[in-house]
């Protein structure tokens, strides 16, 4: 596990820099990275990731983009697994 969160840190890093934190394809990796996390059973992480991408689609996509739909249910089902479920609401 440790390996694996040394590599995901790596690639979140390495998009950082590649496409800046405001950018779409930004949004979509820490979404790729939220779903690997929550894979690891490291629902911390996974939400932090799914909180960030919600805020990037939300701003450059809106509210009523099926994507910004997708990274809503992501993110509930996060906090439904860090047994947070009126967050996941």
């Amino acid at each position: 596990k440790m390996k694996s969160d040394k590599i995901l840190t790596k690639i979140r890093t390495d998009s950082k820099i590649i496409g800046g934190e405001n950018q779409l394809v930004y949004a979509i990796i820490l979404n790729d990275l939220g779903v690997c996390f929550n894979e690891l059973n490291d629902y911390h992480k996974s939400v932090e990731c799914f909180q960030k991408c919600e805020k990037i689609q939300k701003e450059i996509l809106g509210e009523n983009h099926p994507c910004y739909a997708t990274i809503l249910n992501n993110l509930g089902l996060g906090y439904y697994r860090l047994c947070q479920p009126k967050k996941a609401i």
